[in-house]
């Protein structure tokens, strides 16, 4: 049985759920500001950001330009 992707609207409501509960125990911004993950942003214009495209590359098995993209 073959899986359908999930909607792109799901999706944005799935991934703001996590963000909600992560900032929960943890400052996203801070955590990257005093770790030095986020020193220049560019086109990376916040942690939440910056979290979604780790997530992307990493353990979604999508080349750095496709989770940029």
């Amino acid at each position: 049985m073959l899986m359908q992707p999930a909607s792109p609207l799901l999706l944005d409501t799935q991934w703001y759920d996590l963000t909600a509960s992560v900032s929960t125990a943890i400052d996203l911004d801070a955590t990257a500001r005093t770790s030095g993950a986020l020193v220049r942003r560019r086109g990376v214009r916040s942690a939440a950001m910056l979290l979604r495209l780790t997530l992307a590359y990493g353990p979604g098995d999508l080349s750095l330009h496709a989770a940029a993209a």
